[in-house]
């Protein structure tokens, strides 16, 4: 009976482990098929980061057809959380020397409202100011996040 339950439990760790690495991959390929290769561990960082492999998600890039390897080369990451919603992120990446930088922005909504989502989830991030009727908070990194009321809920943008 041991032995049954554990190769139940290998045999589905296994094929978890092998779609995780597969989407991975796939915002790695679509980058690839574009000729972008300098900066492709740029970004594996953000996949890892936006812990792809944990989320259904789509990739959507724009990158320039002549010489794209040495050209800046933008990903847009839709994914989707458990409870259903979804976020936007917005990678660029671009070649600088021998090195590539890398610009982040992610979308967020939540279904309350913009002070109760500073106060419960984004508590450790300080506040800046509100400019017109969004909150700015700021992380000891250097990342932002921008809060904006829309109806009863809040959309959340995050820069880094």
């Amino acid at each position: 009976m041991r032995k049954a339950l554990i190769i139940a439990i290998l045999l589905t760790v296994i094929p978890v482990v092998d779609a995780a690495k597969a989407e991975e991959e796939a915002i790695l390929s679509t980058a690839r098929k574009s000729g972008v290769v300098k900066c492709l561990p740029k970004l594996g960082e953000v996949a890892t980061y936006l812990e792809l492999p944990s989320s259904i998600y789509s990739v959507s890039d724009s990158a320039f057809s002549k010489d794209a390897d040495n050209r800046m080369y933008n990903s847009v990451i839709i994914k989707q959380f458990s409870d259903g919603t979804t976020s936007l992120a917005s990678a660029t990446v671009s070649p600088y020397g021998t090195e590539c930088d890398l610009s982040l922005l992610q979308v967020f909504t939540a279904n309350t409202n913009c002070t109760e989502l500073r106060e419960r989830t984004l508590k450790e991030w300080k506040y800046v100011k509100t400019i017109k009727d969004v909150i700015k908070l700021v992380s000891e990194k250097g990342s932002s996040f921008y809060l904006k009321p829309v109806g009863s809920g809040c959309v959340a943008v995050k820069t880094e």
